[in-house]
């Protein structure tokens, strides 16, 4: 039995391997652990040894066994084992569980190898007798490229399957993502063609389709939107290529379908499988085929000539023919007005009634289908008799340009692969519209360049500003047939548009010269934007203002500039509605940038003259007022020449002090009161305002300006102008003219006359500065010589005092000791005891200035301490204070508060300041006041501390005043000075880096101040 089982199946085999690419076959039986062949088919002797050899290597025997657990497994032959002549060898396991059957073939397909399973499971089923002869049967389906449509091939194969496998009835289900569609009946009612269904992933009949296998279709797996079937018994049949499910069929009869009908309709769905596809996409083929056939004869319009009309014409036409269609229609948009145009691009409504289908495509931007068009849609062509109805957006590289309309009488005419194509033509179509649009513009932009260019031509050679405006709007009324254009620019003074320029075919006697507001309509928009405006209807914009006797409809108004100035609009208008497009607008734009040009030259020009008549003026006033060095006598001379060179009643020059941010008028010069000495803190009034922004700055009615100091009084002036005075980018000063007359404003020109006078100004100033520093710097060095001298002298005579100190030191030393000895012989009532009693005191008194020369003359060593010299002022007023009192002189003190302290010597200062105050006391016999004081002064740019002395004594005479600190230099009688007090506080003073003043009026007093340089770390303790 099992022989005849091997034998069956090796019948089987033999069969198949005619119809795939099955070389032959081998039974195996497992013995032990190795591997034993009972049965083969289609190998020769030498294959066979192979084969013994190629089961017995240990590695195939293990791959052997394992696929025992498993459905089929395959092997790649190595270039070892060539002599078996086969790419793969397959390992099949049967029913008994130790046998296999090992395949020898190329790449064998599913259906295959499922083909093979049945032949093992079922070895003694009929249906393997029955149909050993035709398997698979010998189907009748036409070859993929026939002459048949998909609808007559699908029926033909759907027909040889029912035939095949003794069905009453068949239906053929073509899927689509998880829809699937009834393109094919046989012996079935019609009502199920092109019926469609949805096939859930979790529905039981998806599962059963997963399975890829013939399967009996039960009433509760039969999809609701197919219905009920008249026959007993269903079978649904998976149609798979690969992995992949294209469709399945469903049979049925009354005989009920056994397991080997269901084997067999499994291995003839994977079959016809192939077939259905091929026809499909041959189908497909051809009608893309057809369509791009549409496309190029579409694209040949592009170089036809053909004007838009004929274009929309043909292809309407075409499309109509491609699409099989009762009606194709193709309505353009204009997507800058928001309108439907017809063919010929006459205006519609958006919200036409019978146009809303394109209303709601253009609004949604997809393609729209309907099958069955509901009576109450109305189509665009009125009387219409269409059922179905698809209209697709036009759009090229996301331009909307129109929408094309497919209208058949036809249910259901146009298909989803017609809904995913139509964009495709709508794109290409859009791309033609669009470029015969562009040529035809393209056309009139080049009449229209043309004609530009004529009125270039004319208007070069012009000068006067009005004159070009005039020109220009008549030129473009006669080449363009403008209803009306105004040439309007911009009087900056008086803030109004001035229509220079009036022209047109439609208007009659429109005023030359006539005024807008800057601020007012369309013009006014433009002005304040920059941009241009294009109304199709000025009625619909809120901003247009109509002129007096005209009647608006469309119209465009560009800018008129100079680099990022607006100086003017050019305008054009018509009576009519939608008299002006894009075109129009980039023409007009055109003329508007050369008359720009135009007018920017001539401008310039005049600017130009301008500038040298101000280059001139301010030369002159260079000139004239350059030759003055003395800074007071400068500044009263710009003022002067300012108010004649710009003809202003008044005029006034401040100087900026950085420090307490305030500017300071020096010179005033006007009719109305003076203002010299006025401090304007920053952004106070034109001044401080024109100080801290260092910019110029003209207000023409000043006591209504909100800039003013609050409070002020009204000012005399009305207007005023500023400009700052800067030097390297730094603001030294202000330069502000005023006018009391009414009508008097400071032009553009007034201004930039002052800028251009400005820098020199500048210059002036810090030249007339730079001469009062250089002044006060010679001043300083002449004093700093005569200090020189005086420190020279002073050491030359400390030299010549120390030599004459030591030689009389001596002597003096003997007469003293002398004296003493003699003074002690003699009796104290006796006249000799008086006489040497003098000589004594004489030769000490000798001793005392010897004592003080050598002071004065050696140089020692300062043990210099922080010192406060208020305290030192203090013991020194203590110690005269009885002094004074007895000599009627009245002290007074004034001591700075927060006076730092500096490093000096204490003994030294002490005597300085104690020198100075008796001198003060001896210059006052008759009594009088003694004033001492400390303070904190900046001189040279530097910080010092004074100690100033003053008296009310008799004072120095004139021609003393330079020998004062000259050693043994005294005006006390003799005996009561030596003349060296001054030279040797002078002499500390110096060595501690500072310097004495001295001012003294004859019969008045006399003031000394000694000035010490405070060091930086003093300042900053």
């Amino acid at each position: 039995m099992l022989g005849s089982k091997k034998q069956r199946l090796s019948d089987c085999l033999r069969y198949a391997s005619q119809h795939s690419t099955l070389e032959w076959g081998a039974y195996l039986r497992r013995k032990g652990s190795n591997w034993v062949i009972d049965n083969t088919f289609g190998l020769k002797g030498t294959q066979k040894t192979t084969l013994n050899d190629f089961v017995a290597i240990s590695a195939n025997s293990t791959w052997l066994t394992k696929a025992l657990s498993k459905q089929s497994s395959y092997r790649t032959l190595k270039a070892a084992d060539s002599e078996l002549g086969v790419q793969r060898v397959y390992a099949i396991p049967t029913q008994a569980g130790d046998e296999i059957l090992l395949i020898g073939a190329g790449v064998l397909r599913k259906t295959d190898l499922s083909f093979l399973h049945s032949l093992i499971d079922h070895p003694d089923d009929g249906f393997f007798s029955s149909t050993l002869g035709d398997y698979p049967p010998k189907l009748n389906i036409p070859p993929a490229g026939s002459s048949l449509d998909l609808a007559a091939s699908l029926q033909v194969i759907l027909a040889t399957v029912r035939k095949a496998l003794s069905a009453d009835l068949g239906l053929l289900a073509i899927r689509a993502g998880d829809d699937f569609t009834i393109r094919a009946v046989d012996h079935a009612p019609d009502q199920f063609l092109s019926r469609s269904f949805f096939v859930d992933e979790i529905t039981p009949l998806a599962q059963k389709l997963q399975s890829q296998t013939a399967f009996a279709l039960s009433a509760d797996l039969i999809p609701e939107e197919l219905g009920s079937f008249p026959a007993a018994d269903l079978l649904g049949i998976p149609m798979v290529i690969g992995l992949r499910l294209i469709g399945f069929l469903i049979l049925g009869r009354k005989k009920p379908f056994n397991p080997a009908d269901l084997e067999a309709a499994t291995a003839i769905g994977s079959h016809v499988a192939p077939s259905v596809e091929k026809s499909i996409l041959g189908d497909e083929a051809a009608y893309y085929l057809q369509r791009f056939a549409l496309l190029n004869e579409l694209a040949s319009f592009g170089g036809a000539g053909l004007d838009l009309c004929q274009v929309i014409e043909r292809g309407e036409v075409m499309i109509q023919r491609a699409f099989d269609a009762t009606r194709a229609g193709i309505t353009l948009y204009d997507e800058e007005g928001k309108r439907i145009l017809l063919s010929d691009e006459t205006a519609m409504g958006i919200e036409e009634g019978h146009l809303r289908l394109e209303r709601n495509v253009l609004e949604i931007g997809q393609v729209l289908r309907i099958d069955n068009l509901h009576p109450n849609h109305q189509p665009k062509s009125p009387g219409s008799t269409a059922i179905s109805i698809m209209l697709a957006p036009m759009k090229f590289r996301g331009q909307l340009v129109g929408v094309l309309t497919l209208e058949s009488d036809r249910p259901a005419a146009f298909s989803e692969q017609d809904e995913k194509y139509i964009s495709v033509l709508t794109s290409q179509l859009a791309s033609i519209i669009l470029n015969t649009r562009l040529n035809a513009e393209m056309r009139d932009r080049a009449g229209a360049m043309q004609a530009v260019n004529e009125i270039v031509q004319e208007i070069l050679g012009l000068s006067d500003l009005s004159l070009i405006a005039s020109r220009t709007a008549q030129l473009m009324a006669e080449k363009f047939n403008h209803g009306m254009v105004l040439v309007m620019i911009l009087d900056p003074e008086l803030d109004e548009l001035v229509a220079e320029g009036v022209a047109g075919v439609e208007i009659a006697d429109m005023p030359h010269g006539f005024r807008f507001s800057r601020s007012l309509g369309i013009p006014g928009e433009v002005i304040s934007f920059g941009n241009s405006v294009l109304l199709h209807d000025v009625r619909q914009s809120s901003d247009y203002v109509p002129i007096p006797g005209w009647e608006p409809g469309s119209g465009m108004w560009v800018p008129l500039r100079s680099g990022n100035h607006i100086f003017g609009v050019l305008s054009v208008e018509y009576q009519r509605k939608g008299c002006v497009d894009e075109t129009d607008l980039a023409v007009l734009e055109a003329i508007a940038g050369i008359l720009s040009s135009v007018f920017t030259n001539v401008h310039q020009t005049v600017q130009l003259q301008q500038s040298v008549r101000q280059l001139e003026a301010v030369r002159e006033t260079a000139l004239d007022i350059g030759t003055d060095i003395e800074l007071e006598t400068l500044l009263k001379r710009v003022v002067n020449r300012v108010r004649t060179l710009i003809d202003a009643h008044g005029a006034e020059l401040g100087l900026v002090n950085q420090e307490e941010e305030v500017i300071e008028v020096l010179v005033s010069e006007n009719p109305w009161q003076e203002y010299s000495g006025y401090r304007f803190k920053f952004n106070d009034g034109v001044t401080g305002r024109v100080a801290a922004r260092g910019e110029p700055l003209a207000i023409a009615d000043f006591n209504s300006w909100r800039g003013r100091q609050e409070n002020a009084f009204k000012a005399p002036f009305t207007t005023v102008a500023g400009v700052p005075l800067k030097l390297k980018g730094e603001v030294i000063g202000t330069l502000v003219v005023q006018d009391d007359r009414p009508a008097r404003e400071f032009t553009h020109n007034d201004i930039r006359t002052l800028e251009l006078l400005a820098p020199l100004l500048a210059i002036f100033i810090r030249n007339a500065r730079l001469y009062q520093e250089l002044e006060l710097r010679m001043q300083a060095q002449r004093l700093a010589e005569e200090r020189l001298v005086r420190s020279a002298k002073l050491a030359a005579v400390g030299e010549m005092a120390a030599a004459v100190a030591h030689e009389l030191n001596n002597p003096l030393t003997t007469v003293t000791g002398f004296a003493e000895l003699l003074l002690d012989s003699f009796p104290e009532d006796s006249p000799e005891h008086e006489d040497m009693n003098l000589v004594l005191r004489e030769a000490q008194r000798s001793r005392t200035v010897v004592r003080r020369l050598l002071d004065f003359s050696r140089q020692s060593d300062f043990l210099r301490v922080e010192t406060d010299l208020n305290e030192i002022i203090t013991t020194v007023m203590q110690m005269i204070q009885h002094l004074a009192s007895t000599e009627n002189i009245t002290v007074r003190m004034e001591l700075w508060g927060d006076i730092p302290l500096i490093r000096a010597d204490r003994n030294q200062m002490h005597q300085v300041i104690l020198n100075l105050v008796h001198n003060a006391i001896q210059a006052m016999p008759e009594g009088g006041e003694l004033f001492i004081q400390s303070l904190i002064e900046k001189r040279e740019e530097d910080d010092w501390l004074g100690i100033r002395i003053e008296d009310t004594g008799i004072g120095i005479e004139e021609e003393h005043m330079d020998k004062i600190f000259e050693p043994f230099f005294t005006t006390k009688p003799s005996g009561e000075g030596t003349g060296l007090g001054l030279s040797v506080s002078y002499s500390i003073v110096s060595e501690h880096g500072g310097y004495i003043d001295v001012v003294s009026t004859k019969g008045e007093g006399a003031t000394f101040t000694i000035w010490l340089p405070i060091q930086r770390d003093e300042r900053e303790g």
